[in-house]
């Protein structure tokens, strides 16, 4: 028995030793040397598939945390024609002839700039944890040109974590899209102690969201098997309410979405459920059903609130190919619909989009 007490302890001992020994070079990993900074570089180009170039490699470490603090970085698009003349050209030539170095990247007309990124990440959340713990993040005023991620240009002023003034933390993000302002956040969890914090998104979380005069506020989940919960969403335009909601986002294959849940629309009152598919190789048609209890014709017309601002919505966001919005498939019942004036119980038909409004058509009655 003693002696594998003493092997035990022995073995022990040698492996404290060797963890002691493997921290202390993570601890002396880091640093600024070409080296690092070359392969951050080479990194965010093979998962962006943009060239990119650091101009100030401030810092890395490895233990206790990994960590990458960066200013002017950045992105450009290689010229993907020019490329492939230059190997084509090349394959002609002897092979002792051949050149290794493809041409220049014109880093000097960038598609995107950041001036200053820092992300870090607890060392035993990234090999032990399935949910990966953020120990901080700052992106300062990043700039991507239209085309690149929209296609209008695109500016992020601040991303990162913050405080409120009772010292909880939350996720801000201002910025602005083309001409449009846009300001957000979303509460998060601090897991850590006081002086060394940790973050995550918690269960769930409060976020609001402005931009141009539209505000939207809720308390966002996400589901277990992907996509998004978002209950008590309240949308404002001009301190008008629009629409509340509850429902279930969930981005399938092929970039389909599914969308389902309860609305309220307090203009007029109607309200109900609704259940949705939107189908991306259909040019983004929407197939499903409204069921609701009240409808009102006026709530969704070219003057109503909601129709309004999902026109100052798509102007902000939707791109000018956006495809046409008539051919939707949208199955309609209610307890009851009124239109001009005139109310009808248990109504049954199916809506369509168009010019920013959406048109409920009664079914056609059945032969006898």
């Amino acid at each position: 028995m003693k002696k594998w007490l003493g092997r035990l302890a022995k073995l022990s001992f040698f492996l404290i030793a060797f963890l002691g020994v493997v921290i202390t070079v993570l601890f002396n990993m880091g640093g600024d040397s070409d080296t690092l900074k070359g392969a951050i570089e080479d990194y965010i180009t093979a998962s962006s598939g943009y060239a990119t170039k650091i101009k100030t490699f401030n810092n890395m470490t490895f233990f206790p945390n990994i960590s990458v603090d960066a200013e002017g970085i950045i992105l450009k698009k290689p010229d993907i024609k020019a490329m492939q003349a230059w190997a084509d050209e090349e394959a002609q030539k002897p092979e002792e002839e051949r050149g290794t170095t493809p041409p220049p990247i014109d880093f000097f007309n960038p598609d995107a700039t950041i001036e200053k990124a820092i992300i870090a990440i607890g060392f035993w959340d990234v090999t032990l944890a399935h949910n990966k713990n953020i120990k901080n993040i700052q992106i300062r005023n990043a700039e991507f040109k239209a085309g690149t991620v929209h296609e209008k240009p695109l500016h992020i002023e601040t991303l990162g974590i913050d405080e409120t003034p009772e010292g909880k933390p939350f996720i801000a993000l201002s910025g602005a899209l083309g001409s449009d302002k846009f300001s957000g956040g979303l509460d998060i969890e601090s897991i850590g102690t006081r002086s060394n914090p940790k973050y995550k998104l918690g269960e769930e979380g409060a976020f609001d969201f402005k931009v141009g005069n539209i505000t939207m506020t809720g308390i966002l989940r996400p589901r277990t098997m992907g996509g998004l919960h978002i209950r008590d969403l309240k949308i404002i335009n001009n301190e008008q309410e629009i629409i509340d909601a509850t429902f279930t986002f969930i981005r399938g294959a092929e970039g389909n979405i599914a969308i389902n849940g309860n609305f309220t629309a307090p203009e007029f009152g109607s309200n109900g459920t609704f259940d949705w598919n939107i189908i991306a190789a259909k040019n983004m048609q929407i197939t499903g059903n409204i069921a609701a209890d009240t409808l009102y014709q006026d709530d969704f017309s070219a003057n109503s609130r909601i129709s309004k601002t999902w026109k100052e919505w798509a102007s902000i966001f939707m791109t000018s190919d956006a495809p046409a919005n008539e051919s939707h498939a949208i199955a309609v019942t209610a307890d009851t619909f009124t239109a001009k004036s005139k109310t009808v119980q248990d109504f049954t038909g199916g809506a369509s989009i168009k010019d920013n409004q959406m048109i409920f058509t009664p079914s056609e009655p059945k032969p006898e």
